[in-house]
């Protein structure tokens, strides 16, 4: 490791006040694509980072923050290094190598080995200069076609922000910025992500937590590169705590501690959520009623959509793999099999037809001797992840199909979102009808 040089007339430093935070976030805010103060969330989320054990580091020069930058709680031995930024008037002085070379030797000093994602030929020649080497690559989609996530809440979404190239959004309700979430710095090595939110103070308490980071969540657990997603926060923030329960996310233990995690102040809390965790809890969910958020043409089949594909994988709750592949009718369909040919279905049509997906990709949906619950909930979660992509990422309703599957004229991707919905509708009532016959449970 290679120690950096202090630039001329500068200070590297640790924050640890209110007011220091607030010029942190400001300095990373501004690099980052969201000019202006810092607000209080802004603040929560580096007082919560170091709270878990990460550290914060600021540049300053005659009494002013220019630089900025932090690094994760060491966990299992490492720590990232992440969120450097300099003001655009320091650039290209060294502040950035200082700020990392401090950062590096905090890790260090913690007995744990520090890693940083760079994406940009600058960024890793500057870390080349530190002495990390590199020992892969990971991808993730980037900013520039981050997606509008949906939230229950009417007239409310997350829209997608400069980030350069991590994943960021506000929280936006009736055109006001509200909060705010993303993840800190990009998958690791094993994809495993961290999140991060906030709320401002007026809109905490109404369940927009939940529904924000079961959004951020969901889409990226959709991403290839994405296994798990993870978060912390401090043991008094009941509120953050809650928001993540309820978002499905599962309480783990401290690190260094007996106790579970957020049994007292000084030990943050963690909770995860994988893509098995999303699976399971949509197949242990009853029947519910149809979604009511008021949106465009687009988000309202799109939200009936997500409800049928989690009406029929829910009628695989409460059985085992023998009920769920067993046959109800004398054709041989079975709530199973139910479930991989809707996925199919979809992959077809918005995948190959929509999409124009190489149609040696699509996949067989008739099930496997190694099909599972798990396997084909997961599978089903997948092409949920690239349906939704791809459908709102087109420009319009009326944006043509790539493919021409039945003659002319091409369809819509309005004509083929309706036609999702009529079919994952009659194989949603294929559904309550197999697991009545299976266990008595009646359906809606």
């Amino acid at each position: 490791m290679f120690a950096a040089s202090v630039p001329p007339e500068t200070a590297i430093r640790q924050a640890r006040t209110t007011d220091e935070f607030a010029a942190v976030a400001a300095v990373q805010n501004t690099a980052y694509g969201q000019a202006g103060p810092a607000d209080q969330h802004d603040v929560d989320r580096l007082v919560d980072t170091v709270a878990a054990g990460g550290t914060v580091v600021m540049a300053t020069r005659s009494g002013q923050c220019v630089g900025a930058g932090m690094h994760t709680r060491p966990v299992d031995g490492i720590s990232e290094i992440a969120a450097i930024s300099v003001e655009v008037a320091h650039r290209r002085q060294g502040i950035a190598a200082a700020i990392g070379s401090e950062l590096s030797r905090s890790v260090f000093a913690a007995a744990a080995t520090p890693f940083i994602q760079a994406e940009g030929v600058a960024e890793q020649g500057l870390y080349q200069r530190l002495g990390y080497r590199s020992i892969g690559a990971i991808h993730i989609a980037s900013d520039r076609r981050l997606p509008s996530l949906p939230i229950q809440t009417p007239r409310a979404t997350l829209v997608p922000r400069g980030s350069d190239g991590v994943p960021l959004f506000d929280l936006v309700l009736d055109e006001q910025v509200i909060g705010d979430c993303g993840t800190v710095g990009l998958p690791d090595a094993t994809g495993v992500v961290e999140i991060r939110f906030g709320l401002a103070e007026p809109n905490r308490g109404r369940g927009l937590g939940a529904e924000m980071v079961s959004s951020l969540a969901g889409w990226l657990l959709w991403q290839p590169a994405v296994t798990a997603v993870v978060a912390e926060s401090s043991g008094s923030n009941t509120a953050a705590r809650e928001a993540l329960l309820r978002a499905g996310f599962v309480q783990q233990y401290a690190e260094d501690d007996t106790r579970p995690a957020g049994s007292g102040d000084q030990n943050p809390v963690r909770y995860a959520l994988t893509a098995a965790d999303v699976a399971a809890r949509a197949a242990s969910r009853p029947d519910h009623a149809p979604p009511r958020q008021v949106g465009d043409e687009r988000t309202t089949l799109l939200n009936f959509i997500g409800y049928l594909r989690s009406a029929i994988i829910g009628k695989t709750g409460d059985l085992d793999e023998q009920q769920t592949t067993r046959p109800g009718v004398a054709s041989g369909t079975s709530l199973l099999g139910l479930v991989k040919h809707v996925a199919a279905v979809e992959s077809m049509w918005l995948h190959h037809v929509f999409g124009g997906l190489d149609p040696d990709l699509l996949f067989d949906d008739s099930l496997q001797p190694e099909d599972t619950i798990e396997s084909v909930s997961a599978l089903a979660a997948a092409v949920a992840a690239t349906s939704d992509r791809i459908a709102r990422e087109a420009p319009g309703m009326d944006t043509r199909a790539a493919v021409m599957p039945f003659g002319p004229p091409r369809p819509t991707l309005r004509w083929v979102l309706v036609h999702l919905v009529e079919e994952l509708a009659r194989h949603a009532g294929q559904a309550d009808i197999i697991r009545e016959q299976l266990d008595g449970t009646v359906g809606r």
